[in-house]
């Protein structure tokens, strides 16, 4: 079959005239019909795109390459069910596309019948999907329920070893995975939480907390806090920070645990390696 056939087959199929086809394109009705016969071999580069999208298939099916799709609904019909199923109003679309809502109403009744290309990405983006699936070349995806985030964004960070949520541990920093977060936590590294001193914030055993690397912090704020003590390593633990003038206090988040107090030159071993800004959680069973 050759180009001109298909073409043909296919505005029969969805039931368009050579004029209207023609119209829509910006060309003659005999010039339709010259492709159609064959008269015009190769349908010209600048004009099959715009030819697929009248005649609700892609350049590829026009060409032979693949196969014509059956009879779609028509892509007013498209719009209609989807704008239904994630129940949002003519108004709504018509508001966020900057159009009168009779504008609407004619794509959706197909009084429009050539749908304006640059249109349709904008209206796709309102609708929750993609031009594709409302030229009907794929299918819908399920709405997502209101309530339903998608995931996110993802980057990479280092998980740099353990960090107490109790009595303080010894703090090796060493490369032990590396994990992904969502693109707008902004973190630096990662510690594995070891303990119960903070479940009052509701960090617990196990927990994933990210870190982002800063000299100082907030009083009454997480953070991670390395205790030198002349060790090879010192120790690290998890705690709210309060500083005052000839104190600091790191207090836990579990009245079991009383809070550690340095006093004086005590203070200059407190070092805070950085603020506690998210974590992750298992479920517990």
């Amino acid at each position: 079959m050759t180009t001109g056939q298909r073409m043909k087959q296919q505005r029969k199929k969805i039931g368009l005239s050579a004029e209207r086809v023609a119209d829509a394109l910006g060309v003659s009705p005999a010039t339709i019909y010259r492709y159609e016969k064959g008269d015009i071999e190769k349908v010209p580069g600048d004009i099959l795109g715009p030819l697929a999208d009248v005649l609700q298939t892609t350049p590829a099916a026009l060409m032979g390459w693949e196969e014509l799709q059956p009879a779609m609904l028509d892509i007013g019909e498209r719009i209609k069910r989807r704008r239904e199923e994630l129940g949002i109003s003519v108004e709504e679309v018509a508001k966020k596309l900057g159009k009168h809502r009779a504008t609407i109403y004619r794509y959706e009744s197909d009084e429009i019948r050539t749908f304006p290309r640059d249109v349709l990405a904008p209206l796709a983006a309102v609708l929750q999907t993609t031009p594709a699936a409302l030229m009907g070349w794929e299918e819908f995806q399920p709405a997502m329920p209101d309530n339903v985030m998608p995931m996110p964004q993802m980057r990479q960070i280092p998980l740099v070893g353990t960090i107490a949520c109790g009595q303080p541990i010894t703090a090796v920093e060493a490369v032990e995975d590396i994990i992904e977060i969502p693109e707008h936590i902004h973190a630096d590294f990662a510690l594995r939480c070891k303990g119960d001193s903070m479940i009052n914030a509701r960090i617990y055993d196990g927990d994933i907390v990210y870190i982002r690397q800063q000299p100082k912090v907030e009083n009454g704020e997480i953070a991670a806090v390395l205790i030198e003590d002349g060790a090879e390593y010192g120790e690290a633990t998890l705690k709210r920070v309060y500083l005052s003038p000839g104190q600091l206090v790191l207090q836990a988040e579990n009245p079991q645990f009383a809070p550690l107090v340095f006093v004086g030159d005590d203070m200059n071993h407190v070092r805070i390696m950085g603020k506690a800004i998210a974590f992750t959680s298992t479920i517990k069973h």
